[in-house]
């Protein structure tokens, strides 16, 4: 009892004595706090995106008029030489009107020499044989225009009646997989109801076994009844699973029944996609070669009607205006030869300019169009191109500087470039509006390639020798900043008119001089 009045006052002074060392040490504690100190220096401001590297020229290449692909002399990644030729067109026909052009021509120029000197024997031979020349290739034309239409026809026939037995089968297809959708089911719904049938027949028979046991043990039935009971269970327990078999193997079969009526189904409707895309594909092949014909019929026509009429003023005596006419025809064979020969240089695809080829949208003997065929590109004086959205797009300007970052190159190189463009028509991307500015490297650096993604730094704005401190380090107040200080006070909170906003910095224009201690935080 005398230990425990000893103990108790020991415990309360050791108590006050812990508080008041606590007391102490805490009114003697100093804040500690992390500072920057204001003083000049830079302040930029930077737009950062991502581009893309793009060919200085990009020309998508393709032919005047459609025909039938002869050759195609290149492949994707070939380089080639301004003037080297890629494609053509077959121009045979074109190579047949420019004989007969040639010839009209010969025969016009022939009348043009004579008209000035009395007709000889032999030049109303020349003059008839022109004629009778003239009258063959118009009998050739209209005879190859009649062949060439009725073997259209023939084409289009075959092409229409395969469309139609692909039609018809894919309808008998179709009703074939429609009615199997039942049939094939058959086989499961009697399945099911002999499987419930016999889950019935195991039931009942497991309830007979369970009541014969229990009379059994009562001493009201002997044991030959319950090895009845026994059979019967046993018969119906192999039964049930007899009928579980049968089940699953119906489901089986019915269900590769229906993969199979749908492999029918599917290969029918290819069939029939394949027979439409071969008859578009003749009517076009047709188009051409009668609309090719009817224009040689009408040259030839026209061949024809110009001999008949060089015939017909040879029998007259020459005046001025024979002089004139004669002029005039050597003229328009001239010009019927010039057309047709322009048609022959352009069924040859050449290259502008040298470069690489960086896509080839044609193959031999299909048709091609009047649109992209080749796409050739320039392997220098390489450009980066950037969309930069709505929010940012005003502060980007002409030679502006950007530093530019390669994903490609591990070694972190950067080059320096400038904004050489910025297209003044919107872009939409994914619903935002953005505008696609231009970034010409100052260097050509030799492992750029098209198509390389580069992380661009554009600087917008910079001051340099500037008051500044860390953006992180004021408090946006109403319309204006604020930052802490420490005093010999201690905190003190300024007001602050800033400047240039850069991207970590920012600019001081009052409130704060060289030297003061700004708090970012308390360590």
């Amino acid at each position: 009892m005398k230990a425990r009045y000893i103990i108790i006052p020991l415990i309360f002074i050791l108590v006050l004595t812990s508080l008041f060392f606590w007391w102490r040490n805490s009114a003697n504690q100093v804040i500690k706090y992390d500072l920057f100190e204001v003083r000049r220096g830079s302040v930029a401001s930077t737009v950062s995106v991502s581009g893309s590297v793009v060919s200085y020229q990009k020309l998508e290449l393709g032919f005047l008029s459609p025909g039938i692909i002869r050759s195609v002399k290149v492949e994707v990644g070939d380089i080639v030489e301004s003037g080297d030729l890629l494609a053509s067109l077959d121009s045979a026909l074109l190579y047949q009107q420019a004989a007969s052009s040639r010839a009209n021509l010969a025969g016009a120029q022939a009348m043009y020499d004579k008209v000035f000197n009395s007709l000889r024997e032999i030049d109303r031979q020349v003059l008839n044989n022109t004629l009778e020349q003239s009258k063959i290739t118009l009998d050739s034309a209209r005879n190859n225009l009649n062949n060439t239409m009725r073997s259209s026809d023939l084409e289009i026939n075959n092409a229409q009646t395969s469309l139609n037995n692909a039609q018809i089968a894919y309808g008998n297809a179709l009703d074939i997989y429609n009615a199997m959708q039942y049939t094939i089911s058959q086989p499961v719904e009697i399945a099911k109801i002999a499987l419930d049938s016999a889950n019935t027949i195991l039931y009942n028979a497991q309830n007979n076994y369970y009541s014969i046991i229990n009379l059994y043990n009562l001493g009201q039935a002997s044991i030959s009844d319950v090895q009845q009971a026994q059979i019967v269970l046993t018969n119906a327990d192999t039964a049930h699973k007899n009928a579980q078999v049968n089940y699953n193997t119906a489901l089986q079969q019915t269900s590769i029944g229906k993969i199979n009526a749908k492999t029918n189904l599917d290969a029918a409707n290819s069939a029939l996609m394949m027979a439409e895309n071969a008859y578009s594909t003749v009517l076009i092949s047709t188009d051409i070669k009668i609309n090719n014909m009817q224009n040689a019929l009408l040259s030839a026509q026209s061949g024809y009607d110009l001999a008949i009429s060089r015939h017909n003023q040879s029998l007259a005596s020459p005046h001025a205006s024979d002089i004139n006419s004669a002029l005039a025809q050597v003229n328009a064979a001239k010009a019927g030869l010039g057309i047709i020969q322009t048609q022959i240089a352009q069924s040859n695809l050449y290259a502008p300019i040298s470069g690489t080829i960086t896509m080839v949208n044609i193959k031999l003997r299909e048709l091609s169009g009047i649109s992209n065929s080749i796409t050739l590109e320039t392997a220098e004086d390489l450009l980066i191109e950037a969309n930069i959205s709505e929010v940012d797009i005003n502060a980007i300007a002409i030679d502006q500087n950007v530093k530019i970052e390669f994903d490609a190159f591990m070694d972190n190189s950067e080059i320096r470039g400038k904004v050489i463009n910025i297209d003044p028509a919107a872009t939409i991307i994914l619903g935002t509006i953005n505008y696609k500015v231009t970034i010409l490297p100052e260097e050509n650096y030799m492992y750029i390639r098209p198509s390389m993604t580069a992380d661009l730094e554009i600087l917008t704005q910079q001051k340099e020798e500037v008051l500044f401190v860390p953006r992180r380090s004021l408090s946006r107040q109403n319309n204006g900043y604020t930052a802490k200080i420490l005093t010999i006070d201690g905190p003190k909170e300024v007001d602050i008119e800033v400047g240039l906003i850069g991207n970590n910095e920012i600019e001081i224009i009052s409130g704060l001089k060289i030297g003061d201690q700004i708090i970012l935080g308390e360590l």
